[in-house]
């Protein structure tokens, strides 16, 4: 169905990655939950990491709210 497109190119890996990044810089207090899973349970390190900075953003956007 996606063919070539982008979602067949950036696997499991980068999607993980990029759905951190989206909801670190949404920083919605429902999304911390998520993030602290990743960030505690990833077995990627470049995905566990992201999930970590990503969890740090929100919980900062959180506190300026």
């Amino acid at each position: 169905r996606f063919g070539t497109s982008a979602m067949t190119r950036t696997k499991r890996r980068g999607l993980a990655r990029n759905a951190a990044v989206a909801l670190g810089n949404r920083g919605e207090v429902e999304d911390i939950a998520a993030l602290a899973a990743a960030a505690e349970r990833e077995a990627d390190p470049m995905v566990q990491s992201q999930a970590a900075r990503a969890l740090g953003r929100a919980r900062a956007r959180q506190q300026t709210h």
